[in-house]
């Protein structure tokens, strides 16, 4: 309403790289905020807010005008930088420049050796998330994966009880999340309502 010709884009990523970006950032943040980090990260939780964010993404698309908006999905990103790049600057109004696609740094949750935008980071939950982590994702946030046309796994052999713990477990997660990062959040109940409201649209 402040600013009605904005320009929004959006960036989605698969939710179990998410996962197991979330699982890992602890070991590449200031030892200072480390346990902070570390205590943020819960596989149900984690893919309730990464369901709770997508969940926006229709009632986004109803308020903003359609030539205001753009998704972009991360894998398309790093998979074809310059497609990608090049149709942000058109949404945009800004001139494509080749100079946008000499990126020096990074903020991967994992040690890379890679220079640049590189796509090493699809995927990387297989074999590194835990069959349970994996299996709680898809549970949790089927509807939204299948929407924004991620692959989901038609069998993963779980073991049940160690599922049935993280649902468990998460309540006492998500109180301690909260409790770790209460410095640097905004207050507690706007943000907790606007989660649920979130999940609960339809």
């Amino acid at each position: 309403s402040f600013y009605p010709n904005a320009k929004i884009l959006i960036c989605v990523r698969e939710l179990r790289d998410f996962l197991l970006s979330y699982k890992d950032r602890w070991k590449f943040v200031p030892s200072e905020h480390s346990e902070r980090v570390k205590c943020i990260y819960h596989p149900v939780i984690t893919s309730l807010l990464w369901k709770s964010t997508v969940r926006l993404i229709p009632i986004i698309k109803k308020r903003v005008p359609k030539e205001n908006l753009m998704i972009v999905k991360y894998e398309d990103l790093v998979l074809n930088p310059m497609d990608i790049i090049y149709k942000i600057c058109k949404v945009i109004g800004e001139k494509f420049e080749p100079e946008m696609l000499e990126v020096n740094s990074n903020n991967s949750s994992r040690e890379v050796h890679e220079k640049g935008i590189f796509s090493s980071s699809i995927g990387r939950w297989r074999g590194l998330l835990t069959r349970e982590e994996a299996a709680v994702a898809q549970m949790i946030a089927r509807k939204e994966l299948e929407h924004l046309g991620y692959k989901l796994e038609k069998k993963i052999e779980a073991n049940a009880f160690k599922v049935l713990s993280s649902f468990a477990t998460s309540p006492f997660a998500l109180y301690k999340g909260l409790d770790a990062g209460k410095a640097l959040r905004a207050p507690l109940v706007p943000y907790l309502y606007r989660r649920i409201i979130s999940l609960l649209s339809r």
